[in-house]
């Protein structure tokens, strides 16, 4: 029952990290549009 126990604890911190980079990588595409649309509203 213990490795049971453990392997699901590591698969919680596999999706955890796999949704954290997702986010990240969203932020930083919505980050980086939204510079390059208010460079262009500049110039």
């Amino acid at each position: 029952m213990s490795l049971v126990i453990q392997e699901q604890g590591s698969f919680q911190h596999i999706l955890r990290y796999v949704y954290f980079s997702l986010f990240i990588r969203c932020t930083a595409v919505l980050v980086g549009r939204y510079d390059w649309k208010s460079q262009e509203m500049k110039s």
